[in-house]
């Protein structure tokens, strides 16, 4: 069970690593899917998303609390037993593969191909992309961990100056009436924030529990660094909301970097749109490597390798290739993100979990059972055999008080038979 333990993290840096994977790519695609959706309701229904979140992500603590020292793999096997656990571990990883980190590198590469550097083919930067996400996978999860608290707090503080840069450009107005058409479009919109933000923290669970000393300071911080990160999505979506309205956020592909280019103070400070690129970026790579780790480890498992670090590069290799065939265009890019994507991580990230946790209360409910069954089948014979055991303390008790050692009375049945039988035997020789 120990063959392939990663090293030991600590629930600070579990904290930052989850506030980066949460804020992820969707610091600059979920304003506008959200946006197209629910319009100036949108932060609204960021909110929504953001309590429905933490209540999936207790469920997930749930299923750590069950199994504190295992990560996913190992839980699907001792719930599902070991076939079928590494069979829908393995389902579970490819497509998660296939699903996840390369949208997020195609992301990548677009977004500087059409804003910074157009000229620039899209391979050359997610080469030189995926080339450092390889290196830092491959210094294993404690360096992961520890290069996430080192940039947390400048991310933290472009944050925070981006948001006050960027107030005195709001208006009120962009988002009166607020619900205007009631919950109905609130709801798509929930669903579109919580498929890109919350419902990919499920691949978490592959060193969530089994890498922090503490578990219980484990499930703590999980559901405090995806706050963090869902509040700074939400504040994101507001922002651009207040300051260019639902109509022109739906139709932009990238609103928070227009967001950013908006910054304009005292026609000094301006035009520090690299600001939002260089914090996207530090959550991509963060988001990607986590997927990558995921993957490297999940069939290190299932496989029964010595060590992932072999998978990862060539894992990385494919990932640049799928990233420039996963979108062959802007229109398919949008079916799939709102009609495959969504169908497909509620049924990983929701119904997967809640099957696990009531064949996990099934099979607990079973032993149960079983374990009350036996000690009450055990307990009658346990008082017979202490009922003889005083029965003949107490005959010896008696026969020591004597003198004499008393025979049973079966013994004095079977020597008045034997008496009997000689008296016969000598009368008939006679």
């Amino acid at each position: 069970m120990d063959k392939y333990r990663q090293s030991n993290i600590s629930a600070r840096q579990l904290t930052t690593m989850t506030v980066f994977f949460t804020i992820g790519s969707g610091i600059l695609i979920v304003p506008s899917s959200v946006a197209s959706l629910a319009k100036h309701d949108a932060w609204i229904a960021c909110l929504v998303g953001l309590v429905i979140g933490i209540v999936i992500l207790s469920m997930y603590n749930l299923l750590t609390k069950a199994y504190p020292q295992l990560n996913l793999v190992q839980m699907m096997e001792a719930i599902f037993g070991k076939w079928l656990g590494k069979a829908l571990a393995l389902m579970v990883v490819v497509t998660l593969f296939l699903t996840c980190p390369s949208p997020a590198l195609y992301y990548t590469g677009n977004f500087v191909t059409t804003q910074i550097m157009p000229e620039t083919p899209t391979q050359a930067i997610n080469i030189l992309f995926i080339v450092v996400i390889i290196m830092g996978v491959k210094l294993g999860l404690e360096t992961l961990a520890r290069s996430s608290e080192l940039m947390f707090f400048p991310f933290i503080i472009l944050l925070i100056s981006f948001i006050i840069l960027i107030l005195n450009q709001t208006q009120t107005k962009n988002i009166l009436p607020i619900m205007e058409n009631g919950m109905r479009p609130i709801w798509p919109a929930t669903l579109s924030f919580l498929a890109t933000v919350f419902l990919p923290h499920f691949c978490l669970l592959i060193f969530h529990s089994s890498a922090v000393k503490k578990p219980k300071e484990a499930r703590r911080a999980l559901l405090i660094g995806s706050m963090i990160g869902g509040l700074a999505i939400t504040l994101i979506v507001a922002l651009t909301i207040l300051v260019f309205g639902s109509d022109i956020i739906s139709l932009s592909m990238y609103p928070s970097y227009l967001l950013a280019q908006k910054i304009n103070i005292g026609n000094f400070l301006q035009r520090i749109e690299v600001i939002m690129g260089i914090m996207w970026y530090v959550t991509l790579f963060f988001r990607i490597a986590i997927y990558l780790y995921f993957t490297a480890l999940s069939l290190t498992y299932i496989l029964n390798l010595r060590d992932y670090r072999s998978l990862v590069m060539p894992l990385g290799m494919i990932l640049v290739s799928l990233s420039e065939i996963i979108y062959p265009n802007v229109t398919f890019q949008q079916s799939w993100d709102s009609e495959t994507w969504l169908s497909y991580t509620v049924v990983l990230s929701v119904f997967l979990p809640v099957i696990m946790l009531f064949t996990h209360m099934i099979r607990n409910i079973g032993a149960n059972g079983a374990t009350e069954s036996s000690s009450n089948s055990s307990s009658p014979s346990n008082s017979s055999n202490s009922s003889n055991s005083q029965s003949s303390s107490g005959s010896s008790g008696s026969s020591g008080s004597s003198g004499k050692v008393s025979p049973s009375p079966r013994i004095r049945l079977s020597q008045r038979v034997h008496r009997t039988l000689q008296t016969r035997l000598i009368r008939l020789t006679c």
